[in-house]
């Protein structure tokens, strides 16, 4: 708000609200929105009028895959959209990491805490109730938790992007599968 209110913009307070919502409507898709420095997977009108009232509180990223990332990006997107790839739309980072949120979230308490899941699937949901930032889950923190190096810098193989999107796969599978846990993946 306060960029917003300085020159050559200068926006009034009272239009404040009203630019960040339309600015929002237009980049969802690519925002992640933290509220103390807690990613939020959903935006309810809540959040938003808490957000207005309390702006400081928090912040905004634009998340927006280019370069070496793109191709592991594609596979991610791939195997989180089931469907023909005539009905897959382009997926963004923050919606796929939208849908891996909202999976763990909607686990039943026992699977959250379950002790007999493999240690790979257990850094993987543990990787997901504690994710801070989009960009760094789907990059760094999941494919360490895949027992990956995080992809960073060079372009990584096509293979060692297709055995980490099979590897959590896997894991998505056996925290969806795990006894007493009736949750399915919905992307």
């Amino acid at each position: 708000f306060g960029a917003l209110r300085e020159p050559p913009l200068g926006v009034r307070e009272g239009l404040l609200p009203l630019v960040l919502s339309v600015f929002w409507v237009i980049h969802e898709p690519d925002l992640a929105l933290y509220e103390d420095g807690a990613f939020l997977a959903r935006v309810t009108g809540e959040v938003f009028m808490r957000l207005i009232k309390e702006p400081s509180s928090f912040e905004l990223q634009f998340c927006e895959v280019t370069g070496v990332r793109a191709s592991l990006f594609s596979e991610l997107a791939t195997l989180l959209q089931p469907g023909s790839p005539a009905r897959r739309r382009e997926a963004t980072v923050v919606e796929i990491v939208r849908s891996l949120c909202t999976f763990v979230a909607q686990l039943p308490q026992f699977a959250r805490e379950n002790k007999r899941l493999t240690p790979r699937t257990t850094a993987v949901r543990d990787a997901l109730l504690t994710a801070q930032e989009p960009g760094l889950l789907l990059f760094r923190d999941l494919p360490v938790a895949c027992g990956f190096p995080p992809f960073q810098g060079a372009a990584p193989q096509q293979s060692s992007i297709r055995s980490f999107v099979s590897t959590l796969s896997r894991s998505i599978d056996e925290m969806r599968t795990s006894p007493q846990c009736g949750t399915h993946f919905v992307a």
